[in-house]
């Protein structure tokens, strides 16, 4: 019986994942209270009815007595247990819903463009109230949409390519995406994405900043750059010529005194 017992268990715990032992092994709620309900459920019962039996055999108390004792005490331990995994399961789930406060309130706040996406559609999901002032469109215009449908990529093919870096490395980052908003004003954008874990589903986060004021005045300090760069080349090369037109000129009246001495 022993050891049909273990051979039972070890074809459980070849494959944690699969069948009845995956309710034990998941990484939720479900799972943890089962990994400690179900060894409670079976050992508890056996230690307390050896106890109860040892106390039995020693005429302490008789058969009838031993069985209601051993229910009172078998439900008092089990609703206790049960009581103490009711509020650690409530604790966590108070938790994962502040965090998901505190998530959604800066994810709303952002004053950046935030776009989240189904990491395997590549659909948008959701859209934060900032990427109206980018785009000049509604969010709900975003909803269902791909990232090339919205023009953060040239074509889907493009989109894919992102997509499928994204998958191998996990982040991506574009430095000076160009786009064009619904009124037809161009403009120049930091794109940022990554992917991550929610619960059993992969998410990825799009980060959108308008970078085009930074460009202009990058644009403007590198035109500036380029013609103080032409006005010093200038000012060098008329150095230069005036230092060798006054070697000339200094030539010139000594060839003219040379003929006069000679003369």
């Amino acid at each position: 019986a022993v050891a049909f017992l273990l051979s039972s268990l070890a074809i459980l715990f070849i494959k944690p994942d699969r069948g009845f032992m995956s309710v034990f092994s998941a990484d939720s709620h479900g799972g943890s209270a089962a990994r400690i309900l179900v060894p409670a459920i079976i050992l508890i019962p056996a230690i307390l009815g050896k106890f109860i039996l040892f106390g039995r055999d020693l005429d302490t108390y008789n058969t009838e007595f031993a069985f209601v004792l051993f229910n009172i005490l078998l439900t008092v331990i089990l609703l206790c247990l049960l009581y103490s995994i009711i509020d650690s399961l409530n604790q966590e789930e108070r938790e994962i819903q502040t965090s998901e406060m505190r998530y959604r309130r800066l994810f709303e706040t952002a004053q950046d463009s935030l776009l989240t996406l189904n990491a395997v559609t590549g659909k948008i999901t959701d859209a934060n109230p900032f990427i109206e002032k980018l785009f000049h469109r509604p969010r709900k215009y975003f909803i269902g949409k791909e990232l090339w449908e919205i023009g953060i990529f040239k074509d889907i093919e493009a989109a894919k390519s992102a997509l499928d870096e994204l998958h191998t490395k996990g982040y991506i980052r574009y430095n000076d995406l160009p786009l064009k908003t619904k009124n037809g004003r161009e403009i120049y954008v930091e794109f940022i994405s990554n992917s991550f874990t929610v619960g059993t589903d992969k998410v990825i986060q799009c980060n959108i900043r308008d970078i085009t004021s930074q460009r202009t005045f990058e644009k403007k300090l590198i035109a500036s750059k380029e013609e103080s760069e032409k006005i010093i080349t200038f000012m060098v090369d008329r150095e230069l010529k005036m230092i060798e037109l006054k070697s000339e000129i200094s030539k010139l009246k000594n060839t003219i005194l040379f003929k006069k001495y000679k003369s």
